[in-house]
C-alpha cells in the first residue's frame, strides 16, 4: 500500500520562515502539519483547496447526510456489526499489489 508521509514544519519554523513555508504549500498543494514539541498541533492547506473542500462538505451536509437519514434504524446493532465484519473481511482479502496496478 502506498502511503506518503505528510509534509511537516515546526511552529518556530513557521514563525521565522512564513514566506518559505507558504511558498512550499502553494507549490506542492499538499497540507502541511505544524508540529509543536514534535506533536501535531495544526494543519495548513492552500486556500483554494480549502474553498473546494468547504464547498463539497456543505453539499454533503445539504444533500448527502440527509439522504442517509432514511436508512437509520433499519438494522439492529447485531446486524450492523455482522455487516461491518463482512466488509472488513472482504477488504482484508484484497491484494494491495494487484489493487495498486488497477
Amino acid at each position: 500500500m502506498n502511503y506518503q508521509m505528510p509534509q511537516t514544519t515546526t511552529a518556530t519554523d513557521l514563525q521565522r520562515n512564513y514566506k518559505r513555508v507558504m511558498s512550499r504549500l502553494k507549490k506542492t498543494k499538499e497540507p502541511i502539519v505544524i508540529l509543536s514539541n514534535n506533536v501535531p498541533s495544526g494543519v495548513i492547506i492552500d486556500y483554494k483547496i480549502f474553498l473546494e473542500r468547504e464547498k463539497r462538505f456543505n453539499l454533503y451536509l445539504k444533500h448527502g447526510a440527509s439522504g442517509l437519514k432514511k436508512y437509520e434504524g433499519l438494522w439492529t446493532k447485531k446486524e450492523a456489526d455482522q455487516f461491518n465484519r463482512k466488509i472488513n473481511e472482504m477488504f482484508d482479502t484484497i491484494d494491495d499489489e494487484v489493487w495498486d496496478q488497477t
